[in-house]
């Protein structure tokens, strides 16, 4: 058990990271790191990596590269759970990462895998495959990425762990419907719509609904 700052450095800048947990999570939280650190985990910058997977699935594939922006078009970063792609608009999206190190923490919902220092920020970090009602996530998957999204009308972010990263899209809003087959319950709560883009079925997460949900809300 922690009785001090000793696991995570003992500095100003550890006890304000032992601090935001507490206010985030409880005391009872902080006592449950036991000799686990919060570490900080290194980010990498959204446009590079967004760009190195978008020539590493698409540069050899013809008629496949990105699509040149239109103002009628909006951009979404797309990613995959299980068999299924989805997407989210990417001015939600801060940063893209490979798993960091996550503090496990007691009394919480299955899809919350617990909380992680991103550069001196906490964030929770949420199987969303579970959140949202599908198999648990594969943790021995090499592909998963940590994407940290956060609300564009209130102070909320939140870290999704999702199966792989496929890059930005362009889409047409106006070629945006309603799924003509019946989602999840908890999928459906927080769905936009579906698009099909390069002959694959994109579904569209709703962020704001997501990130405000009273589900989410809580440990965001």
């Amino acid at each position: 058990m922690l009785s001090d700052n000793s696991a995570l450095g003992g500095d100003e800048q550890d006890q304000e990271l032992l601090d935001a947990i507490a206010a985030a999570f409880g005391a009872d939280a902080v006592a449950a790191l036991g000799e686990n650190e919060v570490v900080a985990s290194p980010s990498l910058d959204l446009d590079a990596t967004v760009q190195e997977l978008d020539q590493a699935i698409y540069g050899q594939l013809p008629n496949q590269g990105q699509v040149t922006r239109s103002v009628e078009t909006q951009q979404i970063v797309a990613f995959q759970l299980g068999e299924t792609t989805f997407g989210m608009p990417m001015e939600h999206v801060t940063e893209i990462q490979r798993l960091p190190r996550v503090t496990n923490l007691p009394n919480v919902p299955e899809w919350l895998q617990g909380v992680a220092n991103l550069r001196g920020h906490i964030v929770s970090v949420v199987d969303v495959r579970t959140l949202l009602g599908l198999e648990p996530s594969d943790s021995g998957n090499p592909t998963r990425r940590l994407m940290v999204v956060q609300s564009l009308v209130d102070e909320i972010d939140s870290g999704l762990i999702v199966d792989r990263v496929l890059g930005i899209r362009n889409i047409d809003p106006k070629q945006v419907h309603e799924p003509t087959s019946p989602m999840e319950d908890e999928l459906s709560d927080y769905l936009s719509g579906v698009i099909e883009l390069e002959e694959r079925l994109i579904v569209l997460l709703d962020v704001e609904k997501l990130l405000l949900s009273d589900a989410l809300r809580q440990f965001a």
